[in-house]
Order: C-alpha cells, then structure tokens, then sequence
C-alpha cells in the first residue's frame, strides 16, 4: 500500500503539486505554533506571572485579611473573575459553585516566591496564602482572554488551512485537466487514431501544448496520407508495365530465368494487391460486403489452400457450424495471411500450426498458435505498421513486404474486431482474431 502510494505521487504533477501546497501551509501552520509557544514560555511567562500576581495582590488588599465575602463576591462580578477562598477551621468560599480549591489548578510557582503560584489552567489562575487563608483567583475564565484567543487562532488557522487546501485542490484539478486530456489524446495517438485533434479555450502554457499537438497530429496525419497516396499512386502504375513484363515473359526460352523473373513479378503483384486492398478498407466506397458465412467452413478451406505446407496446420476446436455476418472475400484473405506467417516462421519439424475458436456471448476469438522462432518483445508495438518486418534481414525466400499484417489489422478493424498478437522468442507466436457477434 506504501509503495502504491508513493508510486502514485512520482507520476502524478497534480499530487506533487498538491503535497507541495500542503507541505508549505503546514510549515506555516507549525511556525506559528512555535511562535505561540515561545510567547509562553519561560522567559516571557515571567512577565505573565508578576502582572496577575500584582493585579491580584490589589485586589486582595480590597478584600482583607480574614477576608470580607461579600467585597470578594461584589468584586468578582464587577472584574468578572472568580474567587475561592480557604481557611481554617475548614473554611470555604467560592464565587462559583464550580471552581475547585488551589490543590486542584495545575499552575507553576513564582520565579521570586515559590509559596505564590500563577499561570494557565483554567484561564489565568493565581493562588497566593496569606496569613491563614488560601485565595485562588481566575484572572481570565475558561474561553475569555489572550491565552483562549491564541487557542481559538491556531484551530481557525488549521481549520481554514483544510478548506484552502480542499479549494485548492479543485482549482489544480481543473487547470491541469488538460494534461490528463492531453495524455489520453497522446495515447489514442500512439494507437494509430491519427485523425484526433483536441479541444481548448486557453491560451496559457497548457493551451499552446495543446495547439502545439494538434499541429504535430495534422502534420503527422499530413504526411501519412502523403505517403498512402504515392503508395497507392505507384502501384496502380505499376500494373501496366507488369503485365507487359508478364506478356514478354512467356517468350523467354530459358526456363531457370523465365522461372525467377516469373516469382519476382509474383511477389511484387502481391505487395500490389495487399497495398491497393488496404487502401480500399479506407475508402467509403471500398467497405465491406457482409454476408452470412459459416466461419468455421471458411477456417477449413483456409486450411485446405496449404496443405503440402510444413510443419502443417492442425485445427484443434472449431463447432460444425458458427454463422458471422462478415465480408467473405476479406476474411479469407486475413485467415490465408495469418496462416501464411505462422508456416512461414516455423521450422519443418516443429509442432503443427494450431487453430481454434473459442465461443462467447458476445464475441468469437479464432486464436492461431505456432511454434516457430518468435518476436522480440521489443518490436512487439510495430508488428502491425506498414512495411515492418521482425527479420528485416530475411531473404527473399520468405517473401514479404511488410504489409500482410497491416492489412490485417484493417480487415479486422473494418468487422469492428480486434487483433492482437502475443510472441515469445524462440517459443512461438500466438494471434488472437476477435470478431463481435
């Protein structure tokens, strides 16, 4: 609990912000204290002492030796102070029913006469004997007087302290909502919401920071469809001058030339494809057609298509029939590249590539698991950016661009699915297709 604290304090602005406030008010507060107490102490208590001792010394003048009670009690409603007196022969008079004799107020002794005492213990009492009689006179009441007064400033200090701390809490709230926004919005931008632009009305610091991401976010978003429209621009270029390439081909005699030429064409054609599919998902006019297809018919003749592939695909649940309303064509294409990779990345005497789906009441999950080389968990975040590639050392013989996974992740993304992979190096990889029903 301690360390989820102090774990919250290190990453929260607002926190450090408010313990700072709170530290500094509380230093406050304790100086004031100390200010108070060095007013009552010993050096200064001196004063307090000799001038109740000579107030109540004139005082007691009036009222006489054997006292005379009724002076004292006409006296202690005209100064407003209480009197008790005690004597012999069990001798007792009190101004108040409720005020104690001097055996019971807590009061320190005179620095010129420790026979005298005087101080605070129920408001500013002194006790002074004089002859027989013992008098114990409250100067000040309990709740009147510097000493209350000095009481009642330092809880108003601390009470007002807590509603200055309260406001200021939600002040910081509200002014440093933005940052909190703001690292929502940055998040939603590392997900690849590229179009997000954030609202704002200020025009201090927070409000520039936020101008200034908005900025970068357009520029960024800018120069990815820059890049898009030159990828797409390129590859319907390109397919003209192929299929002239393709049409010269069938005379070429050598077979072995013929037969490489023939496969470097093959592989441009499906970068070709997998770039102008991609930015059809993106196109209002190139949406998905939805129809009713049997998910689990079309996992068997993904299946079926690589056959003669090694180490082999290997379906381990899938119900004789689950029904989805999903685009047929671009499933197909998503469950042919993801099998493509897993028989890509595994070695021909692993265990077979697994396929399963899983049933829930909202949504179905076709997991896809190998037992190849993995991925590193650290590029893990890239695996579905265009033209990734976890070996980007690999030869030609394991083909690829670095789109298939883009794509994916669009097709998914276009049923209102979720895709999602979990790697372990030297392990297998794990991809997990999550479609809603």
């Amino acid at each position: 609990m301690k360390f989820s604290i102090l774990n919250k304090v290190k990453r929260s602005l607002f926190l450090k912000l408010i313990l700072l406030f709170i530290s500094a008010y509380s230093l406050m507060i304790l100086v004031q204290h100390a200010f108070f107490e060095f007013q009552f102490s010993a050096q200064h208590f001196k004063q307090v002492q000799r001038n109740s001792i000579n107030y109540a010394s004139y005082i007691l003048d009036t009222i006489g030796v054997p006292p005379d009670t009724s002076i004292a009690r006409q006296l202690a409603q005209k100064l407003r102070i209480a009197i008790h007196i005690s004597g012999p022969e069990g001798f007792e008079f009190s101004t108040e029913a409720k005020l104690v004799d001097a055996d019971a107020v807590h009061i320190p002794p005179y620095f010129d006469n420790p026979e005298i005492r005087a101080g605070f213990d129920k408001g500013v009492a002194v006790d002074i004997p004089r002859g027989a009689f013992r008098f114990l006179l409250v100067m000040e009441k309990p709740g009147e007087g510097f000493h209350h007064a000095a009481e009642v400033y330092k809880f108003t200090i601390i009470f007002f302290a807590l509603i200055i701390i309260a406001g200021i809490y939600f002040i910081l709230r509200w002014q440093l909502k933005p940052v909190s926004e703001l690292n929502v919005a940055v998040t939603e931008f590392g997900k690849g919401n590229l179009d997000l632009k954030m609202q704002t009305t200020r025009f201090d610091e927070l409000g520039h920071l936020i101008h200034s991401f908005n900025d970068m976010a357009h520029n960024i978003n800018e120069m990815m469809r820059t890049r898009d429209r030159m990828l797409l621009d390129v590859s319907h270029e390109l397919r003209s001058p192929l299929t002239r390439v393709k049409v010269a081909l069938e005379f070429l005699e050598d077979e072995a030339t013929k037969q490489r030429i023939a496969t470097d064409i093959g592989e441009i054609e499906k970068m070709i494809t997998e770039i102008l599919e991609t930015e059809r998902l993106k196109s209002p006019y190139g949406g998905l057609i939805l129809s009713e297809v049997d998910i689990c018919h079309l996992i068997k003749a993904s299946c079926e298509s690589f056959a003669n592939r090694q180490p082999g695909i290997r379906i381990v649940e899938c119900p004789q029939s689950l029904i989805l309303n999903v685009d047929e064509h671009r499933v197909y294409i998503l469950l042919r590249n993801i099998l493509d990779n897993a028989l890509k990345y595994s070695k021909h005497d692993a265990n077979p590539v697994e396929i399963a789906v899983k049933q829930k009441q909202d949504s179905i999950t076709i997991t896809v698991k190998d037992y190849g080389k993995g991925i590193p968990e650290s590029e893990l975040p890239f695996v579905f950016e265009s033209f990734f590639r976890a070996d980007p050392s690999r030869s030609r013989k394991s083909g690829g661009y670095g789109l298939g996974m883009s794509m994916s992740k669009k097709i998914m993304e276009a049923h209102g699915g979720s895709i999602e992979i979990d790697s372990t190096e030297n392990v297998g990889t794990t991809v997990y297709l999550k479609f809603p029903r």
